[in-house]
């Protein structure tokens, strides 16, 4: 599944020996729907200058699918919450990693909900709700 910061959703399906390609723009919703069938999502977005957040790996981090991303700036902030890779072979090895659900496939995936639970926005607001009391 390729997953583009606009919410469409490319993906092949085999269909009685027929690959079929889907290109659509999804609802949130829908999205999750298919992020839970999928066994990884791809993200292959270069480096961008300046400061840069995607906001599109963190939706993809609360469905719990694993995410193989390109090392870029758009993931540094994040270690082990997805499957970095710099290279074809690291390409490659992640997403065998994410078909056989090895063990830095595990870490990945313990990483990642880690990371959404600390930085859940219900987290965010009792911080900023107990910020606020304190003033």
């Amino acid at each position: 599944m390729v997953f583009s910061g606009a919410q469409r959703i490319e993906g092949l399906e085999r269909l009685k020996g027929i690959t079929v390609v889907s290109k659509e723009v999804l609802e949130q919703e829908r999205i999750y729907d298919y992020l839970h069938a999928a066994d990884a999502t791809i993200f292959g977005k270069g480096s961008k200058e300046g400061a840069v957040v995607s906001s599109t790996a963190h939706l993809i981090l609360g469905s719990g699918c694993p995410i193989v991303a390109r090392d870029s700036n758009f993931f540094e902030l994040m270690d082990k919450e997805v499957l970095k890779y710099r290279n074809p072979k690291e390409f490659k090895d992640c997403l065998v990693s994410a078909f056989e659900k090895d063990e830095k496939y595990e870490t990945c995936r313990k990483a990642a909900r880690k990371y959404t639970e600390e930085n859940s926005s219900q987290k965010i607001a009792r911080d900023l709700v107990e910020l606020f009391r304190k003033l």
